[in-house]
């Protein structure tokens, strides 16, 4: 793909779930998909994206303990453009707390809360019983338009309250993803939603303020 005009950095976790998320701007002709592993450098992407994960408390830690994490904060500190899926969007909040040990049964020593990469408010709790929804609705953010996916994840997120952020819904289904957005032109944001990127609608509006950013 030499007539590329974005570089997305993915970040590759070991227990990294829903590939498919990424498919459509595998397929993007102007997209380059970077996928980076903990251990890796990360680079000075246009816009970094955190998928799923069937482990996320896992994956957090080694994302921490790689320094990755660090990577991943001092792009967001520089104007950077972040979108997490599902876990990814957890792993983005302040705290993930795992009340059952879902995640943490084999760790005598492991504690209940884990904090996040603290760069969305919000709160994270798993719960036992996953759920799978096929969803329809209305996106707020980045422009108004048709979303169709689905949800499959364990844990449910909340914002944090009295945080100093700005935090906007991004969906008119206000528990389905959030966005904030600093005078750096930082966007941090996260999402539920599975198969987002397949909105063909969507994810052109979603790369054009990229680009805008960019000034393509």
């Amino acid at each position: 793909k030499s007539n590329t005009d974005i570089e997305i950095a993915v970040i590759k976790l070991p227990s990294l779930s829903n590939f498919s998320d990424l498919d459509p701007l595998e397929a993007e002709p102007t997209v380059k998909l970077n996928w980076v592993e903990p251990g890796d450098y990360l680079g000075t992407p246009d816009a970094v994206i955190l998928p799923g994960s069937k482990q996320t408390l896992r994956d957090l830690n080694n994302l921490l303990e790689s320094g990755l994490g660090g990577e991943i904060k001092s792009f967001a500190k520089m104007g950077g453009n972040i979108f997490g899926i599902c876990g990814g969007m957890q792993m983005l909040g302040e705290i993930l707390e795992d009340p059952h040990r879902l995640e943490d049964a084999n760790k005598e020593n492991s504690t209940e809360n884990h904090v996040g990469l603290s760069l969305l408010p919000i709160h994270t709790v798993f719960k036992p019983r996953k759920a799978v929804i096929p969803r329809e609705v209305i996106s707020i953010w980045p422009e108004i338009s048709l979303l169709k996916g689905f949800e499959l994840h364990y844990g449910k997120s909340q914002l944090v309250k009295n945080n100093e952020k700005k935090v906007e819904p991004i969906t008119k289904d206000q528990d389905l993803g959030w966005v904030t957005k600093s005078k750096n032109q930082t966007i941090i944001a996260g999402t539920y939603l599975h198969s987002i990127f397949d909105n063909g609608e969507w994810r052109r509006i979603w790369l054009n303020q990229i680009r805008k950013k960019k000034n393509l």
